[in-house]
């Protein structure tokens, strides 16, 4: 039997159980939100795989010497390490000097060049050597074929939206999947009729609207013994979004985790 249950916050220990296996990828990361009409976005990394491993980059990067800034550029001079780059892809640049190993995760915003482009916030790439980074493509859309993420032999499957950032006036946010038989179309897994949309949501017809941004504005959809091929989620604002800039922004981040 199919179970369809909503996290409030998305707080889950996927693939703790002994045995299990799981897997994560995301749908969209720092995602602005553009239009009224559901759009479906997934990132993919190598050989096109929502759960591959990141693209590495082409070339090396910089800032301009001494503050982080939110200005990106080749290293190399006409290198172009950000030809195949667009706006809403994803950079994952190691950090230097850090005791401990991390990264700099930033989304492009805007894109002037194939050597230039600015980064949904500063990062600091000074120094004389140039500095690798790999990416994930991010392809979004509103046709039937847009936003799938193959989920066929998973027991169970989370898919997670969080509204972290943004002034429109409300997320509107819908989760379907489909099955893999001839013909198949998307069902809607949540919400339904009687869903409450977690702390923050409220039910709007076929989908949770959230609002304002926050940690009430998140959401895990869970289907356990999953009979489905294929999932996604569907993102749009209710009526308006006045503004793009700094904090008015967009950013809404949506996962997938799958357990076999």
């Amino acid at each position: 039997m199919k179970k369809i249950l909503a996290w409030a916050l998305g707080l889950l220990a996927l693939g703790a159980t002994s045995g299990a296996q799981s897997v994560t990828g995301n749908f969209a990361h720092l995602y602005d939100v553009d239009s009224s009409s559901l759009t479906y976005c997934v990132m993919t990394g190598q050989n096109g795989d929502p759960f591959g491993a990141p693209r590495p980059g082409s070339g090396l990067i910089e800032t301009a010497s001494g503050a982080g800034s939110t200005t990106v550029t080749e290293f190399t001079t006409d290198a172009l390490p950000f030809a195949d780059l667009a706006v809403g892809d994803t950079l994952i640049i190691p950090k230097d000097n850090s005791a401990i190993p991390t990264t700099q995760t930033v989304v492009i915003v805007a894109k002037a060049s194939g050597a230039s482009i600015t980064v949904s916030s500063a990062v600091d790439l000074d120094g004389a050597a140039g500095h690798a980074f790999t990416w994930m493509k991010q392809t979004c859309g509103t046709a039937i074929t847009n936003g799938w993420v193959t989920v066929s032999g998973m027991s169970t499957v989370a898919m997670t939206v969080q509204f972290d950032q943004g002034d429109i006036d409300g997320l509107r946010v819908r989760w379907e999947c489909k099955a893999s038989g001839i013909g198949a179309q998307p069902v809607i897994v949540y919400p339904g009729e009687t869903s409450d949309c977690g702390l923050g949501g409220t039910l709007s017809t076929d989908r949770c609207n959230f609002t304002p941004a926050g940690v009430t504005s998140r959401l895990t959809v869970l289907v356990e013994n999953n009979p489905f091929a294929q999932c996604r989620v569907g993102l749009a604002y209710a009526s308006t979004d006045a503004l793009d800039t700094t904090t008015d922004l967009e950013q809404v981040t949506a996962t997938v985790t799958k357990v076999k």
